[in-house]
């Protein structure tokens, strides 16, 4: 018997750009199970294109695959005559058969093929919903693999011509604990700023949590600012990539002078040194479009093809390039601190610092979102990055099942290692969210000596 041979719709085709539809044509013959027998039918009549099953483009989604399934019976399985073995295309990839077209036996023992029904092919997707959702590969099809229900970008998906997730705020998870600190001196920060960039950023204060609080209320503001600004200059109406680089220069700016401007008012003749903020700032644009601005030590990590990449360098005056800028500018490095009392090279805020050398000019890192390998992107402060190294990070966000358990135990995870620091994590999840799980293997020993701490190194 001849195997059936499979066409595929691409999107936007004959169905629009909201369904998908699988076909299949016969060759020669078509085998029909009727009680308990099967027949051999001529088709040459029957050679055009039928339509098996239609179902939505999000049928990778947890919903979608109830909506696909909620009209089917179990009754159209017996009267469409599906098997047991007939397995799904979506589920195992390019070398299954579509529905149907599996090779099986029927009662009398001959090889034939079964012909079901949309309702019961829409009934064989719905069933074992959970497992296959573990077994789902879509990098079979070129896109991603993913355990979370992320909607999808519909334009932006035909343009390129693959799937694309809508990364959206609810979607992130995020953590902050005072830990052994008198004070809680860290922020963080998600917005949307315009239906197609979404900000979010953390700011580690130290000397107060002035200029920390300062930042989490203006940094977004001035981003969405330099945004409407630039689109409005633009004649097409859209940030470029060398924008977006600009836009976040003039925020760190901006925010710095606002900073000074704000302490000068309201903390004059207090006498006292002005505190100061890290800040690592993300904006991600139409899901694809990655740009990073940071300065200080807290850190940006993605994991890609399930490893740790850093996507920041800490700014401490132990780097060759920041030493000599702080002792150009007239300023002392001993003690892997600046004039004996900062621990960072750029910062903003610690205007008294400003003059040796220790500047607000944002290092700044744009790059494109691969959602077929990237899993996720992590924010991370001091109080967790002295205690556990970049692939610890990784690994242990893993282990979670979604992004807000994912930083929460990022953040559990460095008190436990004795961080006695303020810790904040922001986990943001991109496009092979889980995919990375089964592979991840964490060393959750709560007795992590001090020693092998880089804590207590």
């Amino acid at each position: 018997m001849a195997s059936p041979c499979r066409v595929k719709l691409k999107l936007g085709e004959m169905l629009g750009a909201s369904s998908r539809a699988i076909l299949h044509c016969r060759n020669a013959h078509s085998v029909v199970r009727r009680n308990n027998y099967t027949q051999d039918l001529p088709v040459l009549n029957r050679l055009k294109p039928r339509i098996v099953s239609v179902q939505p483009l999000m049928l990778f989604s947890t919903s979608a695959r109830k909506t696909i399934g909620a009209s089917s019976t179990s009754s159209g399985d017996r009267n469409s005559g599906v098997s047991n073995e007939g397995e799904d295309y979506f589920r195992k990839g390019k070398n299954a058969r579509p529905w149907g077209g599996r090779d099986s036996k029927n009662s009398n023992g001959r090889a034939g093929e079964s012909e079901i029904s949309p309702a019961a092919a829409a009934a064989s997707w719905n069933t074992k919903s959970h497992k296959r959702r573990q077994l789902l590969d879509f990098d079979a099809f070129g896109t991603w693999d993913s355990t979370m229900d992320l909607p999808l970008l519909v334009e932006a998906s035909i343009a390129q011509g693959i799937p694309i997730p809508e990364v959206i705020p609810s979607s992130i998870g995020m953590s902050t604990v005072r830990g052994r600190r008198p004070t809680q001196e860290d922020q963080c920060v998600i917005e949307q700023l315009a239906p197609n960039i979404l900000y979010w950023a953390v700011f580690d204060g130290h000397g107060g949590s002035e200029c920390s609080k300062f930042c989490a209320q203006q940094m977004h503001r001035h981003v969405a600012y330099w945004l409407d600004f630039q689109a409005r200059e633009s004649s097409a109406g859209a940030s470029t990539e060398s924008d977006l680089a600009t836009v976040l220069y003039n925020a760190f700016q901006e925010v710095n002078n606002s900073f000074a401007k704000w302490y000068a008012s309201n903390r004059k003749g207090d006498g006292g040194d002005s505190s100061g903020t890290t800040a690592t700032v993300v904006l991600l644009k139409d899901s694809t479009k990655l740009a990073i601005a940071h300065v200080g030590d807290s850190r940006a990590i993605i994991c890609r093809g399930g490893e740790a990449r850093k996507l920041t360098t800490d700014h401490i005056p132990s780097l060759i390039t920041e030493k000599i800028r702080i002792e150009k500018s007239g300023g002392k490095v001993s003690s892997s601190r600046v004039n004996e009392r900062l621990a960072m090279t750029r910062s903003i805020g610690d205007l008294e610092l400003k003059r040796f050398g220790v500047i607000a000019e944002p290092e700044i890192r744009i790059m494109d979102i691969n959602h077929s390998r990237d899993a996720f992107v992590v924010l991370t402060t001091d109080g967790i990055n002295n205690v556990m190294t970049d692939s610890e990070i990784i690994e242990t966000v893993k282990q979670a099942e979604d992004p807000t358990i994912a930083a929460h135990l990022l953040t559990d995870t460095a008190v436990q290692y004795s961080s006695e620091d303020n810790s904040t994590a922001i986990v943001t999840p991109l496009g092979s969210w889980g995919k990375y799980s089964a592979a991840a293997t964490i060393f959750h020993s709560f007795g992590k000596s001090f020693t092998s701490s880089s804590r207590f190194s």
